[in-house]
């Protein structure tokens, strides 16, 4: 890693006059234990001749760690590198938080790339004064995201919109999607990726439908018991090894707008 300075919840690490460093100084070819690391299940056919794979899961999170010191172009003497106790209690209130916040690298090549996570903070002292932190960074997922990305307009009943899933994980994620139909009656979705269908019956024209990452569906009309009406397929975005494109059809027209943060396989070193 290059990066010199990062950015946790929008605070930047250098407004504290601090520094990503190191105390014991890198070598030139260093062994990473990158993120995304799977574990792989398989079950025994013929005396163990053939082992297929039956599943494979993330074993763990990502954990981030790198260490931060003072910068040295603003001391001027040893002394300068002191780090002093209501910085040092600063620093822990800003990152060993209690819930998880955006950890971003100010580093043109980690553009548009994040982490969520909290930090764990541990001093590092010499000469009975503190000279930096190593900090481990505990986040939610094993790999990191990338901003939002965002199509959204209008479509007519039996109109196409093809989103790109531009993840660098093989498989699918659900986004967040809000659509306003301009026609009643049964809405779909259908998505050529796994050729799955989202049905939502009774539907108003004029009644907005919001669907987030987590799977709660809801509808802006509260007459409309959309529980009853939905075939509980959500819309999934999708990629293959060799294919990323998800063709949606829209059975009604309508206003969508659809988000989602793509899987970046990025890891800082």
């Amino acid at each position: 890693m290059t990066a010199e300075d990062f950015i946790y919840d929008g605070i930047q690490l250098s407004s504290f006059g601090l520094m990503i460093g190191y105390f014991d100084g890198p070598s030139d070819l260093d062994g990473v234990d990158t993120d995304s690391q799977r574990t792989f299940n398989n079950f025994s056919l013929f005396g163990g001749k053939w082992q297929p794979l039956s599943v494979s899961t993330y074993r763990d999170t990502l954990r981030i760690t790198m260490s931060i010191i003072r910068n040295p172009c603003d001391a001027e003497t040893q002394e300068d590198m002191v780090i002093s106790l209501d910085e040092i209690r600063q620093i822990k209130r800003w990152l060993n938080r209690p819930e998880y916040h955006e950890l971003r690298l100010v580093d043109p090549e980690f553009d548009g790339i994040f982490w969520n996570g909290s930090c764990n903070v541990e001093e590092v002292h010499a000469k009975g004064k503190c000279v930096g932190f190593n900090l481990t960074f505990d986040t939610d997922r094993p790999f990191a995201l990338g901003d939002a990305v965002t199509y959204s307009g209008s479509v007519e009943a039996g109109g196409h919109v093809a989103i790109d899933d531009i993840s660098d994980e093989i498989g699918y994620i659900y986004p967040d999607v809000e659509i306003t139909l301009r026609g009643g009656g049964d809405f779909s979705i259908h998505n050529s990726m796994d050729d799955r269908t989202t049905l939502i019956k009774n539907c108003t024209s004029g009644e907005t439908i919001t669907v987030s990452k987590v799977l709660v569906i809801e509808s802006s009309l509260a007459s409309h018991k959309i529980m009853d009406d939905f075939n509980w397929k959500f819309l999934r975005i999708g990629n293959t090894y060799d294919d990323r494109i998800n063709m949606l059809t829209f059975s009604n027209a309508c206003e969508y707008k659809i988000t989602y943060n793509p899987i970046v396989k990025a890891v800082i070193a």
